[in-house]
């Protein structure tokens, strides 16, 4: 039976800078990656620094969907927008509190980001 490997142990917890477009467009591809990884990507790169990604009823549905035979563009279902949402959470991707309105990053892995740390969350309060 194989071994699964450890975390390297560190002496001091490092951090790296992202671009958030660069997740937005990852978000977008819907030919190679998974829901529950795209909108994971759409809550890194709508982070701000509360932590939390908020977004206008529906908007995370479009960014989900697919383009119909027509040239149009379908949404994602609201219950395929849940799973995925759901998918996230479990894999701890993100926070328990998160929602189709806001999704909300784990503290404890992000921190940076547009805005203020102390701006309260429309839909979280």
């Amino acid at each position: 039976m194989a071994q699964v490997p450890c975390p390297s142990k560190r002496t001091t917890n490092s951090w790296m800078k992202s671009y958030q477009s660069v997740w937005e467009e990852q978000a977008l591809d819907y030919e190679n990656f998974p829901e529950w990884y795209r909108v994971w990507c759409l809550a890194v790169a709508r982070g701000q620094q509360n932590g939390h990604s908020g977004f206008p009823p529906g908007e995370i549905a479009r960014r989900l969907g697919r383009p119909d035979s027509q040239g149009g563009w379908i949404p994602k279902a609201p219950s395929g927008v849940s799973q995925a949402i759901s998918s996230a959470k479990r894999k701890g991707l993100l926070d328990r509190d998160s929602n189709s309105r806001c999704l909300v990053l784990p503290n404890h892995a992000w921190s940076g980001g547009l805005g203020s740390p102390f701006k309260i969350c429309p839909v979280h309060g």
